[in-house]
Formats: C-alpha cells, structure tokens, sequence
C-alpha cells in the first residue's frame, strides 16, 4: 500500500527518538517492507547518521547494508 500517511507515520516513528528501540525498530523494518528503495535506504541513512544509540545504530546499519548497496 502507498498511503502517504502510513509512511510519515512509519518514518516519525522512526525519525522521532521515543527511547522505545523496539518500536523504531519496526519501523524501520515497515520502512524497508512499503517504501520504495531509494526513499527507504535515504531515510536510513539520514536516521543511522544521526543516531546516538549504539544499538539502534548497529540495527539501522544492518539494516542498510542488507538492503541497500
């Protein structure tokens, strides 16, 4: 589905450091799933550079590199 809402909700969520890693997480797992690539891997990599969580930075990592080079 490309509902524009769905995917700004996904990418604030996201974007949006609640502190809820498990949350962002799936949304940047919905990301990669409804996206289209390029917009997906460019929002990871916008989030990854500008994550100070160590975790969630290695998860968003794995993430690009998986599903974008």
């Amino acid at each position: 589905g490309d509902d524009p809402l769905a995917r700004a909700t996904l990418q604030e969520a996201l974007v949006e450091s609640t502190g809820d890693g498990y949350l962002r997480r799936k949304a940047a797992q919905g990301i990669i799933a409804s996206f289209a690539s390029e917009d997906a891997c460019a929002i990871l990599k916008e989030v990854l550079d500008n994550e100070s969580d160590q975790n969630m930075a290695r998860f968003l990592d794995d993430m690009f590199q998986t599903n974008c080079r």
